[in-house]
């Protein structure tokens, strides 16, 4: 029934029944083509009249024991077809369609029924035979009932993070350091406890420097090579540090120079062979400045000795003994007396910057504050 009344049915020329112009159907033949755990996948027929008249489609299921909590889903109407996503396993669900026309819609669809696969007796659960304490499941989700806090999964078969699966003992801590690993490991193929080390560290508990690293204050660090570095090579730097596999005509300990007869700038990449022709010419250049700058210095010292001894040489005064008195004890033993001016102290430092005594064949003076007299 709509809201006008009851539908009007008039017989045809073959004297049965048929639909007025504006009577609509529903659609029809549900049918349910692929079932999963957690979704159920329905097709069915477009109304048998009237179909080009149709907005969409309305798609209505919910769980057969909460039929107040129905969920509602649009469709295209020329989509006949709709996956029932998110449902739980093990639950019978009801649902059915409804089309919209665009002067309303008459009631839906008959109603079909279809449960989800579940666990138990629809599928096995698969419990852990080490991790779970049974072979039996929920129902709907597969949970299986696991051994202890510290074993996860669905069938019981993972341990928590920070532990491993031990054959005999169920899971067990993993006990590697935490500034070395992310405190997680496994069993390797040949039974033995592996941590999940930080980049840079390996070993079992994370003890050993990588390829490519090696150990400071026991945190291994990478080595730094400029990326000249070989990245084929066994071995990278060694344990101070020091690259040992430089490529590209390069050397030093952070192969950060070129080779000895290359030139250009490691860093860059850019080291090629030099021309001998131009390092010979560069050769006899700096040859040729250095012996140069020697001649110049050569001739510097040999003038600066030359004017030296001509002064010394060609002094105006000559040297005397000087003879202390024993009432007299302050004497200036860097005075020298002019031979050719007595009555005045014309002190000079000697060209040997020492003083000498008892010149031959001279008097000897002795002198105190300014003033001099012959011995």
């Amino acid at each position: 029934m709509n809201d006008e009344g009851p539908i009007q049915r008039c017989a045809g020329e073959d004297g049965k029944p048929h639909l007025d112009k504006f009577e609509h159907t529903s659609p029809h033949n549900i049918t349910v083509e692929n079932v999963s755990y957690t979704f159920i996948l329905i097709s069915w027929l477009p109304p048998l009249d009237n179909a080009s008249n149709i907005i969409n489609y309305q798609v209505k299921y919910s769980p057969h024991w909460d039929r107040k909590n129905e969920e509602v889903r649009s469709v295209p109407p020329d989509t006949l077809k709709y996956y029932l996503k998110g449902l739980m396993p093990g639950t019978i669900y009801n649902f059915y369609v409804v089309a919209n026309y665009t002067n309303g819609h008459l009631p839906h669809s008959l109603t079909a029924s279809q449960k989800t696969k579940g666990y138990g007796r629809d599928n096995p659960c698969l419990c852990s035979t080490w991790g779970s304490k049974s072979t039996k499941c929920n129902n709907q989700t597969g949970q299986c009932s696991c051994q202890n806090k510290y074993t996860i999964g669905r069938q019981c078969d993972s341990c928590y993070t920070g532990y491993y699966h031990h054959p005999n003992l169920g899971c067990e801590k993993c006990n590697c350091p935490n500034k070395l690993s992310n405190g997680s490991c496994a069993v390797d193929e040949r039974g033995i406890v592996m941590c999940y080390c930080i980049p840079g560290h390996t070993g079992t508990r994370c003890q050993i420097c990588a390829r490519g690293y090696y150990m400071v204050r026991n945190i291994c660090k990478p080595c730094w090579c400029n990326m000249n570095e070989n990245p084929k090579a066994d071995r990278i730097c060694t344990s101070k540090g020091r690259c040992v596999s430089c490529m590209y005509n390069t050397t030093g300990d952070k192969c950060e120079r070129c080779l000895p007869g290359y030139e250009g700038n490691a860093l860059h990449r850019n080291c090629t062979a030099i021309n001998t022709v131009v390092m010979a010419h560069k050769t006899i250049v700096i040859v040729a400045v250095s012996v140069t700058i020697i001649g110049i210095l050569t001739v510097v010292i040999v003038i600066i000795f030359y004017a030296r001894w001509r002064r010394c040489n060609n002094k105006p005064f000559s040297f005397w003994t000087v003879q202390l008195r024993d009432d007299h004890e302050n004497v200036n033993f860097s005075a020298i007396i002019n031979r050719h001016d007595p009555t005045s102290i014309d002190a000079e430092l000697l060209c040997n910057d020492e003083v000498q005594f008892a010149a031959k064949e001279k008097p000897s003076l002795m002198f105190e504050s300014g003033r001099y007299e012959k011995a």
